[in-house]
């Protein structure tokens, strides 16, 4: 390097420090001076201030008293010696609110009136003040002895509370000259300071931009050689430091994109997505090894294949790529995700996600692809089970109430903008309930299961069958109306037979399960979602009104019935509460043999005040709806309780026979309520017969057994009533304490015509004789069924034949004795 160029260099470099350093000294100077000022007025005020206010307190304290007894003479004394030692204290001024001024001096005191500014100043509000006291106003004997500059403190006074006036002290200010003239020296030793300071670093500068420039030299020729972590001095002086951290910018921008570029390459090879890239003329150039664990196919399977031989190998189709590639260019987008499924080499699918992205070579003007695949498989398996779980019933396994409300609703879109029918089957199970109460919750659940998988196969594949809730079941059928249309009504008589046709196994046992079913089409019996639903559920209720294991269309008149029902509920609630509209009747239970009334069952009659007479199977089918069972159950215990001590007290040996439903037998306090009657009737409790209903025998836990022991240990008789026609249960008496069964009418009616069913009763009765348990028949019509049963060994009957339920008033003047007054009252 020539030493023009080098002179040049230093010149520029040198210039540039000069009129930097100048610079920085002038505006260093000029900060001290701004800086420094204030600070040291700021202390000389300070000073002063802390002087004012000690030697004006210190002098008030003193002169307290005296003031306060307006001893003006102890108060000049004491100023005065104060005055005398305190060389820098040039006078004190006592100001009364009235105007008049006590002005004391080293050897001389003065009264004047309002001579100096003071009142004026302190009385504005103002409770200190700093005052330059050279304005002409002391008295010229005074003012001659004062030849420098000074300052004043002032005080307010207050004597007993109240404003008394304003204490004035004047102080020389020689005692602060020393504090500014230490500022004057301490700026001029800084600029000073400054200046030596500057050239030192001018000095040592130029030995440090020489060293610089040398290490700067070889720097560039490390990074020359390729060698970028070399880097040049960045705090040099002037131009060489700026071109320093440029290079070095540079340098390290190199670095970081280098060290992205291995980062990236170790990314790619140990990820475990697979990156395949294409050239501009869609041929793989690139693959990683994650291909062979995504697709079964090596890397090198690939190498320089066109994009039509890889996808056909993946079995992706290919146009949907290319029209993916189109719509990336047309919106001038740089990739786009989707999710597909590929072929293994294996042949198995896999569900992948796809990434295509396009990558811009600027400097060469092409454009290159990145493909990447991500097994998405345990995402699927994760999406398909919260699908499941959102619209799949978990017991079950059908579609469940969310989605049957979303396929509905869908449905009745479709069929309304092509003019399309479709049906609505609303199915139950009949007596589901007593399953769930005999057998557990866990057979109801079986029961569920089974009955699904049987829906599963009667109807088609393309019907949604749903599980709405509980024991209630939906099924869509669509097109009901088009070529080759369906049958509906052939479809549920079949679906009803079937489901009832064949058994189901329930803890070992076989059941035979009934179901009823009501159709609401669309669009004849609703446009809508819940029009349908409610006038399929509605055609539901019809057919199991109907006698259940059935099936109904919806008609307009079920409305009429449903309305009906509802309200046959409120008013029977409203029957039972007040008590005046249900009447009890008795029918009695006659010896076969002797023709004698032995007891009789109590039956609840209900009279309405606008409608007459409703039958007992119409108000009690609707109160074992509801919990209106347990009050009725309630009433007719309580009244057969009552009539049994009344006959109790009579002498009378009839018991009463009182029927008690399957709800009231399962709460928990059933057994305290009878003990509860037994106390307050005082009677004996085998004057009263429980009456239950056969099903209760179907499952005898351990919890049924127990709760009919201790009715029996309280004394009661037990009678199983319409024995025979619900459930297969002769294997079952021999487990309960019962006393009674009564034959259910159905095989009293049909003994005459039918050799079976005389068979049944002589094999029910000739059981229950070697049980040591009575046979009561129920139905009894004609003499025939009465002649015919006392061969077949059936012990008591009840029935038309001897009389049908009456008042206890019209019962007692048939059957009863004439009551023994006398006796009664001795009683």
């Amino acid at each position: 390097m020539s030493n023009k160029a080098l002179s040049s260099i230093f010149g520029g470099i040198f210039g540039h420090f000069l009129l930097r350093n100048s610079a920085i000294q002038a505006i260093s100077a000029v900060l001290m001076i701004a800086l420094m000022l204030p600070f040291f007025d700021h202390m000389t005020n300070q000073m002063k201030v802390e002087q004012g206010s000690t030697v004006a307190n210190t002098t008030l304290a003193a002169t307290y008293v005296p003031l306060y007894h307006n001893d003006l003479s102890t108060v000049v004394s004491y100023g005065m010696d104060v005055l005398k030692d305190t060389p820098n204290m040039l006078y004190i001024v006592y100001s009364k609110s009235t105007g008049e001024e006590t002005i004391i001096a080293a050897n001389k005191w003065y009264v004047a009136k309002k001579t100096l500014p003071y009142y004026a100043l302190n009385f504005s509000g103002d409770q200190n003040e700093l005052l330059d006291a050279n304005h002409g106003l002391l008295p010229k004997a005074l003012s001659e002895k004062i030849t420098q500059n000074q300052f004043t403190y002032s005080k307010p006074i207050n004597i007993d509370g109240k404003p008394w006036g304003v204490l004035t002290i004047a102080f020389s200010k020689n005692a602060y000259s020393d504090l500014m003239n230490k500022f004057y020296w301490a700026v001029g030793i800084f600029i000073a300071a400054s200046f030596v300071i500057g050239l030192t670093i001018f000095f040592a500068s130029s030995r440090r931009i020489r060293r610089q420039i040398t290490t700067f030299e070889k720097t560039a020729k490390r990074l020359a050689q390729g060698e970028l972590s070399a880097r040049a001095p960045e705090h040099s002086i002037g131009e060489i430091g700026v071109l320093g951290k440029a290079i070095n910018q540079m340098s390290r921008t190199l670095e970081e994109k280098s060290n992205r570029l291995f980062q990236l390459a170790q990314v790619v090879e140990q990820t475990n997505d697979a990156f395949i890239l294409f050239d501009s003329t869609f041929k793989v150039v690139f693959a990683n090894d994650a291909l062979k664990e995504i697709t079964g196919f090596a890397p090198q399977e690939f190498q320089n294949t066109s994009i039509k031989e890889f996808t056909n190998k993946l079995n992706i189709n290919l146009l949907e790529i290319q029209h993916e590639l189109v719509v990336m260019h047309e919106n001038m987008a740089k990739n786009f995700t989707k999710d597909m499924i590929l072929t293994r080499q294996d042949g198995h699918t896999i569900h992948v996600e796809m990434r295509l992205e396009s990558i811009e070579d600027i400097e060469e003007d092409t454009l290159t692809y990145l493909v990447v695949f991500s097994n998405i498989s345990t995402r699927k398996d994760m999406e398909q089970e919260l699908h499941q779980l959102a619209f799949y019933d978990k017991l079950t396994g059908l579609p469940n109430r969310r989605m049957f409300m979303d396929y509905l609703q869908n449905i009745i879109k479709q069929a309304e903008r092509h003019k399309k029918c479709f049906a609505l089957f609303f199915m139950d199970l009949d007596n589901f309930k007593n399953i769930n109460d005999t057998m557990g919750h866990e057979a109801g659940d079986q029961l569920l299961i089974q009955i699904s998988q049987k829906l599963k196969e009667i109807f088609r594949g393309v019907d949604l069958v749903t599980r709405l809730g509980g024991d209630e079941f939906t099924i869509i059928i669509e097109y009901i109306k088009a070529p080759g249309h369906i049958d509906i009504g052939n479809l549920a008589a079949k679906a009803v037979k079937q489901l009832s046709a064949q058994p189901v196994i329930l803890q070992g046992r076989p059941l035979t399960i009934s179901t009823s079913l009501g159709i609401a089409k669309y669009p004849e019996n609703g446009l809508d979602f819940d029009t349908l639903i409610k006038n399929a559920d509605t055609a539901m209720y019809a057919a199991k009104k109907s006698g259940k294991n059935n099936y109904a269309f919806y008609t307009e008149e079920m409305n009429v019935a449903l309305r009906e029902y509802i309200e046959m509920e409120s008013d029977l609630k409203e029957a039972i509460l007040d008590q005046e509209q249900l009447r009890l009747h008795y029918q009695p239970i006659v010896c076969l043999n002797s023709k004698e009334m032995v007891g009789v069952e109590v039956l609840a009659r209900w009279t309405h005040p606008t409608k007459g007479v409703i039958p007992p199977c119409e108000f009690i089918a609707v109160a074992e709806k509801t919990d209106l069972i347990l009050l009725l159950s309630e009433l007719l215990l309580n009244q057969a309780f009552k009539q049994a001590q009344d006959w109790q007290r009579r002498g009378l040996t009839h018991y009463v026979s009182v029927n008690i439903s399957v709800r009231q037998f399962e709460k928990d306090n059933f057994i305290n309520v009878l003990t509860a009657f037994l106390i307050d009737y005082d009677i004996n409790p085998a004057k009263i017969q429980l009456e239950f209903t056969e099903g209760i025998m179907l499952d005898s836990t351990v919890e049924t057994i127990v709760k009919f022991e201790k009715i029996k240990e309280l004394g009661f008789r037990i009678a199983i009533d319409d024995f025979g026609t619900g459930y297969s249960s002769l294997s079952y008496i021999h487990q309960l304490p019962i006393d009674v069964i009564k034959i259910d009418r159905a095989f009293v009616s049909d003994v005459l015509n039918n050799h079976k069913t005389q068979a049944i009763l002589t094999a029910i009765t000739n059981l229950s004789a070697a049980l040591n348990i009575q046979t009561i028949a129920e139905g009894i019509e004609f003499k025939a069924h009465e002649t015919l049963l006392i061969n077949c060994n059936c012990d008591y009957g009840q029935g038309y034949l001897y009389d049908a339920s009456m008042h206890i008033d019209a019962l007692e003047d048939k059957y009863m004795p004439p009551i023994d007054i006398l006796n009664v009252s001795n009683q």
